[in-house]
């Protein structure tokens, strides 16, 4: 399961932003979202599309993908190998964590491939398994599984984990789970969060008013000339949007330091990096710029309390936000291992 943990911690990594969301219970139209369980804790689905091949950052995406193992695009080049995918036949992939450590991996593909090249990669030697209706396969050589939910669009998974899964799609999912998936249709990446999860990571810290939300949705757009981060909580009442208002303004000029941090590290890191990763340099003069754009967008940063409901925005002004929202993914340069 190498490759899938890799694409799991990848987009763990780039967690920020989404717009306001909609409230009661509803399914909407985006057949993704029929394939997001319903007990999802934390949804990361980040939209891929034809950024790789035909995008006008095609040419730098690629660059940034083989220059050094910190950027998380490096998972991408073993995806012919791991799952016997081209990065440019992929619309979306999303991380779902189910809780009890329950991961799972699902690809949205532009068109379909023949199920026996990724079954002989992800799962070898595989017999069917039937759990609530449905029908996946269990390799009996990797314990890795796979279930086909249509003929683009598979998940991948511990057998245990699928079980889960697959129990889920079958329950009436919240709407601010629908909303949030759904966006990603058009956002770059798109991230919701529970409670659970926020309670579990930051209920002790500077971030304790923000673990009393009921969820968190976060999301990356694009434009030619920015990358737009917004962010959305929703808490019991005003008076907790209102602390967790304060918190967050706090929480970005930390985050400004720790940028002016990174950016100090990186001659350093270049320096030791350059014999083993011919493109570094290059990294680090994207880096860089990504660095100084972001810091711009955050000292114009927007943070309010509306009623119980909490929004950020940030707009970084540049003309590779693709690029840019795969850098700060990085955040921290660090050796290969």
């Amino acid at each position: 399961m190498n490759a899938q943990i890799a694409i799991g911690s990848s987009v763990l990594l780039i967690v920020m932003a989404v717009g306001p969301v909609a409230s009661g219970d509803e399914v909407a139209d985006d057949v993704f979202v029929r394939i997001v369980p319903a007990h999802s804790q934390l949804v990361a689905v980040l939209n891929v599309k034809e950024a790789f091949t035909k995008g006008p950052e095609a040419k730098t995406l690629q660059r940034l993908a083989k220059s050094h193992p910190i950027v998380p695009l490096w998972w991408s080049n073993d995806l012919e190998e791991k799952f016997g995918l081209d990065r440019a036949n992929i619309e979306r992939v999303a991380l779902l964590d189910l809780g009890r450590q329950e991961l799972v991996v699902v690809f949205e593909l532009s068109e379909p491939v023949p199920k026996d090249a990724i079954v002989a990669r992800v799962a070898p030697n595989s017999i069917d398994v039937a759990v609530a209706g449905e029908t996946y396969l269990y390799s009996q050589d990797t314990a890795n599984s796979i279930y086909f939910r249509d003929h683009k669009t598979f998940a991948v998974g511990l057998a245990s984990h699928l079980n889960s899964y697959i129990a889920g799609l079958k329950k009436k999912h919240p709407a601010r789970l629908n909303d949030a998936v759904s966006k990603s249709e058009d956002a770059l990446l798109v991230v919701h969060v529970t409670s659970s999860v926020m309670r579990d990571r930051f209920a002790t810290g500077p971030l304790s008013a923000l673990s009393e939300a009921n969820t968190w949705e976060l999301s990356f757009s694009s434009s030619p000339t920015s990358l737009d981060v917004c962010f959305t909580a929703d808490f019991e009442g005003p008076r907790q949007a209102t602390v967790a208002a304060a918190e967050l303004r706090e929480a970005l000029k930390q985050l400004q330091a720790y940028l002016a941090r990174v950016k100090n590290h990186w001659p350093e890191f270049t320096e030791r990096e350059k014999d083993k990763f011919r493109d570094v340099e290059f990294l680090e003069n994207q880096m860089d710029r990504a660095l100084r754009e972001t810091d711009t967008g955050l000292q114009n940063a927007s943070v309010e309390a509306h009623d119980a409901e909490l929004s950020a925005n940030v707009i970084i002004n540049t003309d590779e936000p693709i690029s840019t929202l795969a850098l700060l993914a990085a955040m921290f340069p660090r050796p290969a291992k």
